[in-house]
């Protein structure tokens, strides 16, 4: 006759009872957050409540990350046990944690991207900056072709501060000259390209120059 299965030992249904309960503990999690009516809008509206909470850079990413890890738990529980998804309200749950990770994926990204911003914003508001993007978009070569650099810097209103990088970049000497820097270049060329401004070939040699 048929060999029937052996009974599993006390051990095993101990960690038999600790997988079902894993399982379960998951499931239960999932199911917190995604509800059949209204699925994935139901987690990121649970998850813009939360994360509102956090003020600091790191406890905001922590939070994400413990976000992604549990959300990923929910998925790979899913994709391994098929069997799961021929209900109907579980296949829903499975396809609004898959749209909840990649939710999360994108939130992280944003946060990860947050320190760059800032110190993008601090670059930007550098008279460095501010005469290094009018050499970039040919604003300057209009300027002085009707004034000398100490009067275009008067003009955009702050003689001391600007004039010095007109000169020096005019001049080609070192020390405040724009062109000189790779750094420089380097950051006012790439927010030229995310901004979609087009730079003068007369920059674009001088960037050319330094790489």
């Amino acid at each position: 006759g048929r060999k029937k299965n052996p009974k599993p030992s006390a051990s095993e249904q101990i960690e038999l009872a600790k997988y079902r309960n894993l399982v379960a503990t998951e499931i239960e999690k999932i199911e917190r957050l995604l509800q059949p009516e209204s699925d994935f809008d139901r987690a990121k509206n649970w998850y813009l409540e939360k994360i509102k909470a956090f003020t600091t850079h790191e406890a905001k990413s922590g939070f994400i990350k413990a976000e992604i890890e549990k959300t990923k738990k929910s998925v790979s529980f899913f994709e391994s046990n098929s069997y799961w998804l021929g209900f109907e309200r579980n296949a829903k749950y499975y396809e609004g944690a898959l749209k909840y990770l990649e939710f999360l994926k994108g939130e992280r990204n944003k946060i990860e991207d947050e320190p760059k911003q800032k110190n993008r914003a601090d670059y930007t508001k550098t008279n460095w900056f501010k005469i290094g993007l009018k050499f970039a978009n040919g604003e300057m070569d209009k300027l002085l072709e009707k004034h000398n650099p100490t009067q275009v810097a008067k003009n955009l209103g702050n003689e001391n501060g600007y004039r010095p990088f007109i000169s020096a970049t005019l001049g080609k000497t070192k020390g405040n000259n724009i062109y000189a820097s790779r750094d420089k270049m380097e950051k006012i060329q790439a927010y030229c390209q995310e901004n979609n401004i087009a730079t003068t070939p007369h920059f674009n040699a001088a960037y050319k120059r330094l790489k």
